[in-house]
């Protein structure tokens, strides 16, 4: 199982810094006993910044923020409450 989480990085109050992150955990049973593996790969980064949104994979190349908030919810109500809180 893989899914999408949003860490805050940074934050002051000009600024917030976002991490997206995959996460992957897998488990099983077999003769021998359990296993358990489980990774964390950063996806994007995001940032907010004079009222303005702005994401990049890894490799530096733009990253579409409407898609990462259809792919990732919570996105969206963090940047808004972080916004909201410049007002």
């Amino acid at each position: 199982m893989s899914r999408l989480r949003a860490t805050e990085m940074y934050k002051d109050a000009e600024r917030l810094l976002l991490v997206v992150e995959s996460v992957t955990l897998e488990h099983g049973c077999s003769s021998s006993g359990a296993h358990l593996f489980g990774a964390v790969e950063p996806v994007a980064v995001v940032v907010s910044s004079g009222g303005r949104v702005y994401a990049l994979n890894m490799k530096a190349k733009a990253v579409n923020v409407d898609q990462l908030k259809r792919e990732l919810p919570v996105l969206e109500s963090l940047l808004v409450a972080f916004n909201r809180r410049l007002d």
